[in-house]
């Protein structure tokens, strides 16, 4: 699906708004840790949630990304909350590597590091872009503490897990 056939879809009203959700649900990955098109995701994610009037913990999770990749954290905060609160566990399991990367982004290296390593550890099998993100989260904190070996390795599995994602964003 595309940006367009989105548009287009949120654009012929309500009646598509399920379909239109559907579609974002399908590009979020792609846009948030392949190309990084992380605005133009929230821009369809905000359209998609005044034409459904409806919020969705999927969508939620997908426009949180994109809100702290964007480091808009005081919009991302509300997120969270309602992904927190739901019956979603895939996505509640996600939280603590989110408040990760916004501790890392501003700058909390040690806040960031020790989410960033519970996530990797209870994560520990998983070769996915999130242990790319994780990991990269987890050496920067490790390079604040001059664990530079350690931060060596976590970059080194960083790479492999946004390899194996092919995200060149990552």
């Amino acid at each position: 699906q595309s940006v367009t056939a989105i548009s287009l879809a949120l654009e012929a009203g309500p009646d598509l708004a399920d379909l239109s959700g559907d579609w974002i649900k399908q590009l979020g990955f792609d846009f948030l840790f392949r190309t990084g098109q992380h605005q133009t995701l929230l821009d369809l994610i905000e359209r998609w949630e005044a034409a459904a009037k409806m919020l969705d913990t999927e969508i939620d999770s997908i426009a949180t990304w994109s809100l702290i990749f964007l480091r808009q954290f005081s919009l991302a905060e509300p997120r969270l909350n309602r992904i927190e609160l739901s019956q979603n566990s895939k996505l509640r399991d996600t939280l603590p590597l989110q408040k990760a990367v916004m501790a890392a982004l501003r700058d909390d290296f040690s806040t960031s590091r020790a989410l960033a390593e519970q996530w990797v550890l209870s994560n520990e099998d998983l070769y996915s872009v999130e242990m790319g993100v994780a990991s990269t989260v987890f050496a920067f904190g490790l390079k604040f503490t001059a664990e530079f070996d350690r931060a060596q390795v976590a970059l080194r599995d960083a790479i492999y897990g946004f390899n194996t994602a092919q995200s060149s964003y990552g």
